[in-house]
C-alpha cells in the first residue's frame, strides 16, 4: 500500500478503474456528525470511476474531481482480479445513476434523522446514503449481494466488509490500493 497525493490518484489510469474510496472530511461538521452517530473512522463512501473523477454523494449523487477533496483522509481499494467486463458493468451503472439527475438521486436527509434517534424506519428506500452506492458492487460480487440483503452499511462497515473479503488463495480481495492524507 502506498500513500499518493491527490494528483497521482488523479491520474490512476482507466483500465485500474473503478475503486472504492473511503473519506474522512477532517473539517466537515456533516462528517463529523455522521461518524459520531456511526461510531465510525470514516464518515464518506465514494467511487473513483473515471480518471480524475469520483461519482459521490453529497445533497445528491454527481462528480467531482479528485482534486477537490483536499482536507479529506482518503482510503482507496480496488479489486485486481475484475475483468474489463466486470468494471465495464460497475462504470456503467454509476452513470446510470448519475443521469437520473438531482431531485431523483438526493440525499436521505430524514434517514440520517433517523439514525441519530435510532428510527431505522425513516430510511427511504429510494434515497441513499453515500455508503448504500457500494450497492452497485453487488452486480460483479455475489458476496456483496448477500451482504446487502442483510445490512444498509454505513461507511465504517463498508471498511470492515472489504477488509474481511478474501480471494480462494487468502489473498485480500479488495486490497488497498493508496491512501491520500491531507497535506
Amino acid at each position: 500500500m502506498d500513500y499518493l497525493t491527490l494528483e497521482d490518484l488523479a491520474n490512476v489510469p482507466e483500465e485500474k478503474l473503478p475503486m472504492l474510496v473511503l473519506s474522512d472530511n477532517l473539517q466537515g461538521l456533516f462528517g463529523l456528525l455522521i461518524k459520531l452517530v456511526t461510531n465510525s473512522f470514516y464518515s464518506h463512501f465514494m467511487w473513483l470511476y473515471r480518471p480524475g473523477v469520483m461519482a459521490t454523494q453529497s445533497w445528491w449523487f454527481h462528480d467531482r474531481e479528485v482534486t477537490s477533496f483536499k482536507k479529506n483522509s482518503l482510503k482507496v481499494f480496488w479489486c485486481p482480479t475484475w475483468t474489463p467486463e466486470q468494471r465495464q458493468t460497475l462504470i456503467q451503472v454509476i452513470d446510470k445513476c448519475m443521469s437520473q439527475g438531482a431531485w431523483d438521486t438526493r440525499y436521505d436527509v430524514l434517514g440520517v434523522i433517523g439514525q441519530f434517534l435510532g428510527w431505522d424506519w425513516l430510511q427511504s428506500e429510494k434515497h441513499q446514503y453515500c455508503s448504500e452506492h457500494i450497492s452497485k458492487l453487488a452486480l460483479v460480487d455475489p458476496n456483496a449481494l448477500e451482504w446487502l440483503k442483510h445490512v444498509r452499511p454505513t461507511p465504517e462497515e463498508v471498511n470492515i466488509w472489504l477488509k474481511e473479503q478474501k480471494n480462494e488463495d487468502g489473498s485480500d480481495k479488495y486490497p488497498v490500493f493508496c491512501r491520500v492524507v491531507p497535506g
